[in-house]
């Protein structure tokens, strides 16, 4: 069964931070990524890993919402 995610909100608290901020995330993540350009690439065994394991974590949570 295939599973189709349309839409994905991700919060997230800034490093020493106590609450989740209004900052862009998405900016603060490029940024980082932009830092760290001289690292190689994934290859495809890698993203494919990543991919599955954010897959599993969201299947998880939709579950734990059901149960309640």
């Amino acid at each position: 069964m295939a599973v189709e995610i349309k839409e994905l909100i991700i919060q997230g608290k800034i490093k020493g931070s106590s609450t989740a901020t209004d900052q862009d995330i998405i900016k603060i993540i490029d940024s980082k990524l932009n830092d760290n350009v001289t690292s190689a690439s994934l290859d495809e065994s890698e993203k494919r890993s990543i991919i599955d394991e954010c897959v599993l974590e969201v299947l998880i949570q939709i579950e734990n919402k059901f149960r309640f």
